[in-house]
């Protein structure tokens, strides 16, 4: 239980603190607007990979540009990486996902 606590005070965390990134100033065109879409994208699909049975115990990283997810890392030895896509793509605001997790 103590584990399961820690990983949604992690995604939590994150998700505050990605909000917070995305007040920042921008070097580009893409308004503060869309950096908060982005990160609130990269929260929600952090939460659905720590609440999965599966893949929360794999080491996942999880940025999000535009809508677009894109995962990396290394997943358990006996899990394919393309199981992943259709769990981050059901995730709202998900536009599409790159999986280049190994």
């Amino acid at each position: 239980m103590m584990f399961k606590l820690s990983r949604l005070r992690l995604a939590l965390a994150s998700l505050a603190l990605a909000v917070l990134a995305a007040c920042g100033s921008t070097d580009d065109n893409r308004g503060v607007a869309n950096y908060a879409d982005d990160a609130g994208i990269t929260a929600r699909v952090r939460l659905a990979l720590v609440q999965h049975p599966i893949w929360r115990q794999a080491d996942l990283q999880v940025s999000t540009q535009s809508g677009v997810v894109r995962l990396t890392g290394q997943a358990p030895d006996d899990l394919d990486p393309k199981q992943l896509n259709g769990l981050v793509a059901a995730v709202d605001g998900v536009l599409g996902v790159t999986n280049d997790v190994r």
